[in-house]
């Protein structure tokens, strides 16, 4: 019988409800009927880890020691370790020092021994007298009067002046005579423009062997030219002349050309 079917008890029953029985809750609570059984911590089975799973469980236990204890920190950090009693105010003391060391080092400057100053008298050298030279010997009056130059007669100057009438220039006849002008210089010729260079000669055409054709009685060669404008094709035979080179001989692989002294080769590609 199921609790959901036990039909309804009365309050009465309900009150005695603790004291019921043990066939009662057999009835009630089937289940309850097994025993327990206490199985010893020694019997438990263990879990068995891996070796990089017991790794992994290692480093998660220092992790959260490590975070418990940077918790710790941040809590302790968060106390005010604050306290009722005044600080003790060290400024006046460090006057009092600072002041007994100035004090001490002024009165060991001012009576402190002063270093005895020792004069010493150094004889000056005096300076030798140069030699002086002889004072230049005074010349006689009549050898400055012998030096001198002497007075010219003017009276014939003065009186050629009156004839001609009136004052003239004395020295006009010792004057040198006036340097003619020089002539007008001629503008230099312009210089002559240099011919223009002659123009560079025109490339030497260059000759190709394209073909050469041979029978029993002729044989004809086919030659490209080139260099002079556009390319062309000229047929030859032996005794002809292609710009300027004449050809001298021909073979089933080779032309021969010549050309005064020159001679080339031509062979068939």
């Amino acid at each position: 019988m199921y609790p959901w079917e036990k039909p309804p008890q009365k309050p009465e029953a309900e009150a005695q409800a603790p004291g019921t029985t043990g066939t009662e809750l057999e009835e009630d609570f089937p289940w309850s009927a097994r025993s327990a059984i206490q199985v010893p911590p020694a019997e438990l089975e263990e879990p068995e880890f891996s070796e990089r799973e017991e790794q992994l469980v290692q480093s998660m236990l220092a992790s959260a020691r490590k975070q418990a204890r940077i918790g710790e920190l941040e809590h302790a950090s968060l106390l005010d370790y604050t306290s009722d009693e005044p600080e003790t105010d060290w400024r006046p003391l460090i006057g009092v020092a600072l002041a007994a060391v100035c004090l001490g080092g002024l009165g060991f400057w001012l009576t402190r021994p002063q270093p005895q100053t020792v004069v010493t008298r150094v004889p000056v050298p005096t300076a030798s007298k140069a030699p002086q030279p002889p004072p230049p010997a005074v010349e006689e009056p009549s050898a400055l009067q012998d030096a001198t130059i002497q007075p010219t007669d003017t009276r014939a100057v003065v009186a050629r002046a009156l004839r001609e009438g009136g004052r003239s220039n004395p020295f006009l006849s010792e004057l040198p005579p006036p340097i003619p002008a020089a002539p007008p210089t001629s503008p230099a010729p312009e210089p002559k423009a240099s011919p223009p260079p002659p123009p560079p000669p025109p490339p030497e055409p260059s000759l190709r062997l394209v073909s050469i054709a041979t029978s029993r009685s002729d044989r004809i060669a086919l030659i490209q030219v080139s260099g002079s404008g556009t390319p062309y094709l000229q047929e030859v035979s032996v005794g002809d002349r292609v710009v300027g080179w004449q050809v001298k001989g021909i073979t089933s692989e080779k032309i021969v050309l010549s050309k005064g002294k020159k001679s080339q080769t031509l062979s068939a590609q």
